[in-house]
């Protein structure tokens, strides 16, 4: 991977030290909830425009930082019956041990240093996830790993000032989100959401799961041909 020294780039050292001043400003709102939670149109907005400008960049020579959080320990209990908590109830800086959220992918995903999609809860409030250590790109597409429309639960979620200035839901631990199975869900998923039936599902033979399935290997959509 090449490098840089920006260490005398007046510019960088600027963005820089503004981040240092928000992720300092981020750790004293720990444990409130957010001040100003971005409208949803305005979200969905803002997030579009980055994954276009995302899709036509071809050189990504530039800064991409990120705020580390302190270690955590993934989800390690078996959630049989969590806690539901929504978007509205998460406060800054909190892991909400013992809870879970079902989701919602509502626009295409991208990848820069994260895998980044805007979610909704079945109140219709959004957010922005970001899942870091994911599958790279020679093996596994943004669109494989959260596709648009994608059910998913998030386990022991955890709101983050990000260093954009905007709060997203930030993962570390690939088995912290998991898609929704519908067979195992005791729950029902918000009508609106459902667009696989279990009637569907059964009425659909083997064989044309087994060809989806090659077809998406074929075409190195891998998650996409687990799922199938």
């Amino acid at each position: 991977m090449d490098t840089e020294d920006i260490s005398d780039k007046p510019e960088y050292i600027q963005l820089l030290l503004e981040q240092k001043k928000r992720l300092q400003d981020g750790q004293l709102l720990k444990g409130q909830k957010p001040q100003q939670m971005m409208h949803r149109d305005q979200l969905v907005m803002q997030f579009q425009r980055r994954l276009m400008i995302n899709s036509q960049v071809s050189d990504r020579r530039g800064l991409l930082t990120t705020f580390l959080p302190p270690a955590y320990t993934p989800c390690a209990t078996s959630l049989q019956e969590p806690q539901k908590i929504m978007i509205a109830d998460l406060v800054l800086e909190t892991h909400h041990r013992g809870t879970d959220m079902m989701l919602r992918t509502i626009t295409p995903a991208y990848r820069l240093n994260a895998v980044m999609a805007i979610v909704e809860d079945d109140n219709n409030d959004v957010l922005e996830l970001v899942l870091y250590h994911q599958p790279e790109e020679s093996e596994s597409r943004a669109q494989d790993i959260l596709p648009m429309g994608q059910i998913l639960f998030v386990k022991e979620p955890y709101l983050k000032l990000m260093s954009s200035g905007s709060h997203g839901l930030r993962s570390d631990h690939l088995s912290d989100v998991r898609p929704v199975d519908i067979f195992e869900l005791s729950e029902p998923i918000p009508a609106g959401w459902q667009l696989t039936t279990k009637e569907t599902i059964r009425s659909t033979s083997t064989d044309t799961w087994r060809l989806r399935g090659n077809d998406s290997f074929n075409n190195l959509n891998y998650f996409d041909a687990i799922k199938q």
